[in-house]
């Protein structure tokens, strides 16, 4: 349930596609077409999961490892992620009192700035020796993820183009919560992803009370990886 805290949505278009990246532009994180993020419309608790506060970077996909890693120098053009549904806006069945999935998300991990509901940017991390402690070399800007993001993979095109290094890696932050997740106990298959908490904090009071990596030059450790499926893609561009 821990490594829940993610859900997922589905559809792009073939225009926003092109417009991604091009035909130089090599996708990170394309993987298996048929999964898609766990959370349905149910008001029943446990069928809708979502990313908490955290920034997270893919570390296995499939047979791919290291599948966000830059192979050389060159720039992110574009991203996507694939949301689920949006969740149920109602209390469980028989349980006209308790809270409803949606409220549950929205409170515990709402902020002022970002609000209520999804957000998120990419993150360009640099890794600091050959430990766990990662740089924040640049971002994208925030996306508010509601609307016409639940159940669809959408491709958001970056009006200024992430400089990335060989080596460095393409990692999601959430501003809030996003539905992008397909646990493994839901068949999300093969797939690993490291978050930013420290190695103690690998449970339940660490994801509530985590928080993305959110100043660029900033050093933070990911100590924790969850066997889990994230839906996000990156479109890169080597440099000539």
């Amino acid at each position: 349930m821990l490594t829940a805290l993610v859900v997922a949505i589905g559809a792009f278009s073939a225009g926003a596609q092109e417009r991604g990246g091009g035909d130089d532009a090599q996708v990170f994180g394309g993987g298996d077409s048929e999964l898609k993020p766990f959370c349905e419309k149910s008001r029943e608790r446990g069928t809708c999961q979502a990313i908490a506060s955290l920034t997270t970077f893919i570390t296995r996909l499939g047979d791919k490892k290291r599948p966000f890693v830059a192979p050389s120098d060159g720039k992110i053009v574009a991203w996507s992620i694939e949301l689920g549904h949006k969740p149920s806006n109602r209390p469980p069945e028989g349980s006209p009192d308790a809270d409803s999935n949606l409220k549950i998300f929205q409170d515990l991990f709402g902020n002022e700035r970002y609000g209520k509901g999804p957000a998120a940017r990419l993150a360009i991390l640099k890794r600091q020796g050959g430990g766990v402690q990662f740089k924040l070399a640049d971002q994208s800007p925030a996306v508010k993820l509601s609307g016409p993001f639940y159940a669809n993979d959408t491709i958001i095109t970056l009006e200024r183009p992430l400089p990335i290094q060989e080596g460095e890696i393409v990692g999601l932050s959430s501003l809030t919560w996003i539905p992008t997740l397909r646990p493994r106990d839901e068949g999300g298959g093969q797939a690993s992803w490291r978050a930013s908490l420290n190695k103690d904090e690998c449970n339940s009071d660490g994801i509530l009370n985590g928080k993305p990596q959110k100043r660029v030059g900033s050093t933070r450790e990911y100590g924790c990886q969850f066997d889990d499926r994230l839906f996000y893609k990156a479109y890169f561009v080597p440099n000539n």
